[in-house]
């Protein structure tokens, strides 16, 4: 459940933040970006993980907070923080709640969507993480 007091699951605002950190991305930088990420994750040992989160068949394996802080730069955490008025293990919490179901919303076909359906799925998802920040404060 995202921001734990929540009745029902709302992404959060962690992804955005990541990718403004190092200035606005366009489409294809932010889809790179993404890719990075996984191709990162599975690196560190979560490749089970984000396969299940890729593969349409299959049930999302879940994540801790302390595996993704151990597979990402504490840098990734700590300046969401800040931004956020969180603390460091609160975004790796809620960015472990977000992430599995965020990935698997965006493959449905078993791989990254193409631009112009990229760019559609982070407007939506824009949305409700900018709706739902101001309640994860």
């Amino acid at each position: 459940m995202f921001c734990h007091d929540h009745a029902e699951p709302q992404p959060n605002q962690i992804v955005v933040d990541v990718g403004q950190a190092e200035g606005e991305l366009t489409m294809a930088e932010a889809q790179d970006e993404l890719a990075r990420l996984l191709v990162h994750l599975t690196d560190q040992g979560l490749g089970d993980q984000v396969e299940s989160w890729i593969d349409p068949s299959a049930d999302n394996e879940g994540v801790s907070a302390a595996q993704l802080q151990a597979a990402l730069p504490a840098q990734v955490f700590t300046e969401v923080a800040g931004k956020q008025g969180m603390t460091a293990a609160q975004v790796a919490a809620e960015f472990a709640a977000f992430l599995p179901e965020f990935i698997d919303s965006l493959t449905p076909r078993g791989d990254l969507p193409a631009d112009d359906e990229f760019d559609d799925f982070l407007a939506q998802w824009g949305l409700a993480l900018e709706q739902s920040v101001s309640a994860c404060r």
